[in-house]
């Protein structure tokens, strides 16, 4: 069995999806490695995790305070720097 990256972990010998990947201990950090054990057929796997973060941005000029928008400079506060 090639392994494959999903969005839960899948037992190579019985194919159970542990949809509560959350609760597994990984170590410290959000990535990591651990030898698991099936909830279904009950035998150990080598288990890692990886993590993908992204981002979204804004302008801050596109949002409203009142029914004035905001020019550059100005905070969500509607002060002035």
């Amino acid at each position: 069995m090639t392994p494959k990256r999903g969005t839960a972990p899948v037992c190579p010998y019985c194919g159970y999806v542990d949809k509560d990947a959350l609760e597994i201990d990984f170590g410290p950090g959000f990535e990591g490695d651990t030898v698991h054990t099936c909830d279904v057929c009950d035998l150990n796997y080598f288990l890692s995790r990886y993590v993908s973060v992204s981002y979204v941005s804004r302008p801050l000029a596109r949002i409203a305070v009142g029914n004035q928008p905001l020019e550059a400079g100005d905070s969500i506060l509607g002060e002035q720097k």
